[in-house]
This record gives C-alpha cells, structure tokens and sequence, in this order.
C-alpha cells in the first residue's frame, strides 16, 4: 500500500536543499506543473468517493480570486484584520441559523472536521473537570469518526465505542445508555457516519441526555449541509439540530457541502458557555495576552469565504432536487436576509491583544 501512494513517475525526485540562485515566476510555474501532473485527476470524472466535493469550475475561479485578496491576512491580530474577523461571525452567525440556534448559539471557524471534533472534546472535558470527573469518557458509536479516538488519545480521555443495531447500522440506543456512567463527558451521533452513511437516532440519544445530564454532540462533518437543506428540497427529515434539547454542539465541514476550499469548518455550540471551555488563554506571556478558540492560531481569511458564498438555499434545494428549478413554494431562501439572532463570536487573540466581539446584526 505504501509503494502504491508514494510513488514518483520515473525521472522525477525529492528536492532536499534550496536552490542556489532564486527561481523565475516562470521557473516557480513550471515546478507546480511538474507536481500537479504527479495527482490523480480520477476525481473529476466522478470516481473517487468524497475527498472533493465540488470541482465547479466558476466556483474554483471565484475561490482563486478570494485567496489573492486575503494571501497576507492573519487572522491572530484582529485589530489589523478586522475584517477577517467579521468574515467568521458572519460564517457562524449564518450556520447557527441554519441549525436553528438561538439568541445565545455561537461557535469558531476550525481549520477542519477533526480540529472541531478535538475542539468539542477538548470542551466537554474542562467541563467535566470542573464537574469533578477526573477521568472523562467520550461515549460514541462504534461508527463515528476517528478523530474522536484522536481526542481521546490528545485529550487523556476514555474513548467507550457503543455497537450498532446490525439491522439498521444505527447506534444502538439501549447500549448507549449502559455505556453511561459517572465519568461519562459527552455523548455522540454521527448524520451521517461516513462508514456507511447513515444516520443516528439522534432525537431518542438526545432524551438519552437530558435524562443522564450530558450533553450531546452532533457530529454533521459530513453531511451538515445537506441535512439543514433537506426540507426545502422535499425531502423531509426529523430535527437534526439545535431544536433537540439535548444537542448542545455540532460540527459540519464548510469545505465539503459548504463549497469552501479544504480546510474549513465550524464548531457551533447551544450556549456561549459552553464555548468558553475550549478557548485556550495565555495572559502573561512576556509577548502580551495569547488568546485562540482553537488548536490553530490563526485559519486562513482565504478559506473564510466558506463557500456559502457560492450558493443560496434555492441552490442547495435546486441540486438535493436534481432539477435547476425550484422544488416550490417556499420563499425562505433569501441569500441576503439578515440573521434574526445576534451570534457571539471572535476570539481571535493577538499579541497584547485579546477581544470578545458581538455581532449584533447582520
């Protein structure tokens, strides 16, 4: 399997030292041509399951343009780049609509699937600390994804994998809930899991919570922005979202259906306070206060764009539908309608610079 992914077409080597003399933009443009021809451009006809998720051509040019606007922006000095920071609340504030967050709703940009998922872990752990759990567990079907065994390994946590109705492919719900016990941190549901693309009995492990005292997270990397456009598109499905009491976070991939570029995503939690357990703070740095929501210190401003951008609900219903007209009668997918809650957000720590903003509208 190793010689199959790593090799090099004949002729072609690893470069090991930099170049003695500086290279032409042209000579630069070449090198790229050389490392593009190494790829597997199957993907484009359709062959490869996930890993890109768009490819549209008017969509990559747009992005093209996005990155040379943003190249030089760092999102760990807001007080230079406020306008990156506006970018994210307004990223968030839109996905917290989506999953009908209310007033309270907040969440960050991530760099990815498996940073958010680390990010909610790493939460509900300090939470769990302060509850005086000394060992937390993460109870998550046997199907979720791996990088809930990456924040258990990261994070000191026990990882207890539940087993799936072998019917259905669904968490098994009665097993779940003997998997609870008193170090439990946090549960999980997958929609869908990326295994075989089902989905969790998400509203039965949901009462699960509130009954047990645990929050819940709803892991919707993957399909997230399918699910939340799924009534419009005549497809209708039970809450997936914040309308179930016990779902207290969720993550969804901006970068597959959310038409960004890799990487992005969001972590979006119910309460603010929730948030506040992954924030990592450093205030007596002798550089100043170092202050980031995330395991990154800065996402890139050019993969902020989201890729909301790139399409309205009306898009999203018109391509879940199969069709390039409406699916009818709904005129909630006003691109340009402002969100109804304000959404807190931006802790972008800088150097002597820490700051909470709220965006108050959009």
């Amino acid at each position: 399997m190793a010689s199959s992914l790593f090799t090099l077409k004949e002729g072609s080597h690893y470069m090991t030292k930099l170049p003695a003399e500086s290279l032409s933009h042209e000579a630069v443009m070449d090198m790229l041509k050389e490392y593009k021809a190494i790829d597997n451009d199957s993907w484009k006809n359709g062959q490869v399951s996930g890993t890109v998720y768009s490819g549209e051509e008017e969509l990559t040019k747009l992005l093209v343009k996005v990155y040379g606007e943003f190249a030089w922006s760092n999102p760990l000095h807001p007080d230079v780049f406020p306008g990156v920071r506006k970018m994210e609340a307004e990223i968030v504030a839109m996905c917290c609509d989506l999953f009908h967050g209310g007033p309270d709703s907040c969440g960050t940009v991530t760099s990815g699937g498996t940073e958010s998922i680390l990010m909610a872990c790493k939460a509900y752990r300090d939470l769990a600390y302060e509850k005086g759990i000394k060992h937390p567990e993460i109870v998550a079907p046997i199907s979720a994804h791996a990088a809930f065994d990456k924040a258990a390994a990261y994070f000191g946590m026990r990882l207890v994998h539940v087993p799936l109705d072998p019917h259905t492919m669904k968490v098994d719900v009665k097993a779940m809930q003997r998997a609870i016990s008193k170090n439990t941190a946090m549960l999980v549901c997958s929609t869908p899991q990326f295994a075989h693309g089902i989905i969790d009995p998400v509203e039965e492990v949901s009462k699960l919570a509130m009954r047990h005292g645990v929050p819940l997270h709803m892991d919707a990397c993957l399909g997230g922005f399918l699910i939340a456009f799924m009534d419009e598109a005549g497809f209708p499905l039970p809450p997936l979202d914040f309308r179930l009491p016990g779902v207290c976070s969720i993550s969804a991939d901006t970068h597959k259906y959310g038409y960004a570029p890799k990487g992005s995503s969001v972590l979006l939690f119910k309460e603010r306070r929730l948030r506040h357990y992954q924030f990592f703070v450093a205030p007596d740095w002798q550089g100043g206060i170092y202050a980031s929501p995330s395991i990154a210190g800065g996402v890139s401003a050019r993969r902020r764009d989201c890729g909301l951008l790139g399409g309205t609900r009306d898009y999203r219903s018109e391509w879940l539908c199969g069709s390039n007209t409406r699916c009818g009668g709904n005129d909630a997918g006003n691109s340009e309608r402002p969100a109804q809650h304000p959404r807190n957000l931006c802790f972008w720590g800088a150097v002597g610079f820490c700051n909470c903003s709220r965006l108050e509208r959009l």
